[in-house]
């Protein structure tokens, strides 16, 4: 985008700012609405998962800011680490099967009343 775009007096960064918070403020609305299935489902996630994620997030903070990296290889890093998490979420997601995931989370969590178990 060249440097001077405007669109309604504001620059390219603002709207691209603008969108991803209205995308992440829908997103945690909907995590927050069923918090329930989402903690079951973090709590299943491989803790190497989790380990690999936040070193691909690490390293492409690091990369976007060019700290360590040269402006060529630090946008390349930056590039390559997102579409890296961009697999493994899709692939995650593909993976997934809600009618498994609902059988043992209802079995799990009701007794044959529908009352909430203790465990």
């Amino acid at each position: 985008m060249p440097e001077d775009f405007l669109w309604l007096g504001k620059n390219y960064e603002w709207w691209e700012d603008t969108v991803l918070l209205i995308i992440a403020l829908a997103a945690l609305g909907l995590l927050i609405s069923a918090r329930r299935y989402v903690w079951t489902v973090l709590k299943e996630v491989p803790k190497k998962l989790y380990l690999i994620v936040t070193l691909l997030v690490i390293v492409q903070y690091l990369a976007e800011n060019e700290i360590g990296f040269n402006t060529f290889s630090g946008t390349l890093v930056e590039e390559l680490c997102e579409a890296v998490i961009y697999i493994i979420a899709f692939t995650y997601l593909w993976r997934f099967k809600l009618d498994d995931f609902n059988t043992r989370f209802i079995t799990t969590r009701f007794d044959n009343n529908g009352l909430v178990n203790k465990r």
